[in-house]
């Protein structure tokens, strides 16, 4: 059951960032054709504050998760209530700070930053999209906590997939009109939130006995500011690009990076959408004591996650520039291919995602105040680095930055996950990340120069179907060679699954 739920999980998460990414690519350019760069830029500025709620629910959320694993499993009605109720006033209260920080971020932002809007229509605009976020974070977040933790993600993503799919439609309407980019992100943004009453129709209907109202107490949820904290860390490491350039450098330059953060964004969403779900299941395993099956589990996910995560990367190196070229064809403000940024972008994609396994495992044991001060430390060492180099390298030097503290967790986590959560030695998981590395470098050396840049979309599918499958194919082999016992063990488990569909 485990299994087909993870499966589940995974294909409607792994739709929801098909529909993402393809959108995502769409509206940029149409914003830059309309409106020009310096919106772009200030959008995209905006939007990562989109990003910074939805890691800020996300731990508030982690903290309840973990706490409902075994009533869920054990259906203690009265104690699932308890801890939801908790959580939506934790989320009420967290609410009304961040609705605070939203509402003096626009009014302080835009006497800080240059560009050709007025401050009024700047802050007009701030409040209009993190205003949508806001009521998201307070409505939805406690919805989201039971579905996961009962390993129903899949019912969250295919309701944010329906939400997404109008957002975009009624966007690309107004921009196609020429509506004001104010109007477009208010209608947009009203219609996103929306959502919300589909997904509390769907869990008052399948949860009879749920009441998120009962009395009780925070001290239920004794690691909610832990988790709080570790998002706020983690709000400083992936929003400060954007911040930083546009304090430093100007809205032209946030526009240019927020193309390449889009592209690469695509790339890790899909790479994360094979985690979408696991979590769970592992917290259920965690919270069983059934150390056997975590491991094996455990050492299955491992992988195959860093096969698809390297080969997505070495597809990114092969593709990338003609992909960028054609993409930005139309767009004349910014030098929007840049090989070195692109390179730059997967070094940190990479940094980023080798962690994503130990990560998983460290959040499914629920050890968010004994990693707390870690991420702190990679808050830090992404800030100071960011606005050092930013003044030396410009672009470059914000990635150079979260290099840095990239590097540095990466390392902490594949330790500490394995020796502390699995306690077992680390070396499988390094020894196959090596082997991956070889691989790809390997090919990335060998097949780079055939590479060539292609002059339509129809040209680039198909060049990039190839590479992908030729990729693939030659991890496939090396990763069979290199351990043939779970090579061995990944097919068994596919045929079950097979088998019981």
């Amino acid at each position: 059951m485990r299994t087909k739920k993870a499966m589940y999980n995974f294909l409607t998460y792994f739709l929801l960032q098909i529909i993402s990414n393809v959108t995502g690519f769409i509206l940029p350019v149409m914003v830059i054709q309309h409106y020009g760069s310096v919106v772009n830029g200030i959008i995209a500025v905006v939007k990562q504050f989109m990003v910074f709620f939805n890691l800020i629910e996300t731990g508030v959320g982690m903290a309840a998760i973990q706490l409902l694993f075994n009533p869920l499993a054990n259906r203690e009605a009265m104690k699932i209530n308890q801890i939801l109720s908790a959580s939506r006033r934790f989320y009420h209260r967290t609410g009304a700070w961040l609705a605070l920080i939203v509402t003096l971020f626009a009014i302080v932002y835009p006497s800080l930053v240059h560009g050709s809007l007025s401050k009024v229509y700047m802050t007009a605009l701030i409040l209009v999209v993190l205003g949508a976020g806001v009521a998201e974070y307070l409505l939805m977040g406690t919805y989201r906590v039971l579905l996961t933790a009962d390993q129903k993600s899949y019912v969250v993503s295919l309701v944010q997939s329906v939400g997404l799919i109008a957002n975009n439609m009624i966007a690309i309407t107004l921009i196609t009109l020429d509506s004001s980019i104010l109007i477009v992100q208010l209608i947009a943004s009203a219609v996103y939130v929306s959502r919300v009453s589909i997904l509390a129709f769907y869990v008052k209907r399948n949860y009879k006995d749920l009441n998120i109202k009962v009395n009780a107490t925070m001290d239920v949820i004794p690691t909610r500011w832990d988790t709080f904290m570790q998002q706020i860390a983690s709000m400083a490491i992936f929003n400060m690009p954007m911040i930083v350039l546009s304090m430093f450098s100007d809205f032209k330059a946030v526009s240019l990076y927020a193309v390449y953060n889009t592209v690469f964004g695509a790339v890790s969403m899909l790479i994360l959408s094979f985690s979408s779900g696991i979590m769970s299941g592992f917290g259920q395993l965690i919270a069983l004591k059934d150390k056997r099956q975590l491991q094996q589990a455990y050492n299955m996910y491992e992988y195959i996650y860093y096969i698809i995560m390297i080969w997505g990367y070495t597809c990114s190196v092969l593709l990338i520039m003609p992909f960028v070229r054609l993409y930005t064809a139309k767009l004349h403000d910014p030098a929007y291919v840049d090989p070195l940024l692109a390179m730059m972008f997967v070094a940190v994609g990479l940094l980023n995602h080798i962690r994503e396994p130990q990560y998983t495992i460290v959040i499914a044991a629920g050890h968010y105040k004994e990693t707390r001060m870690r991420m702190l430390v990679e808050a830090c060492i992404n800030v100071v680095a960011s606005l050092v180099f930013v003044m030396f390298f410009g672009i470059y030097g914000v990635l150079l930055g979260g290099i840095c503290s990239f590097l540095f967790r990466a390392i902490d986590l594949i330790h500490y996950g394995n020796r502390v959560v699995l306690k077992k030695s680390p070396y499988h998981s390094v020894r196959r990340l090596v082997v991956n590395i070889i691989a790809a470098a390997c090919i990335v050396g060998g097949g780079g120069r055939f590479i060539e840049n292609s002059s339509n979309w129809i040209e680039w599918i198909f060049e990039s179907i190839i590479v992908a499958i030729v990729v693939m194919s030659v991890f496939i082999v090396c990763n069979v060679v290199a351990e043939p016992a779970s090579a061995k063990e990944l097919t068994s488990r596919i045929k079950r699954l097979i088998g019981k569909t």
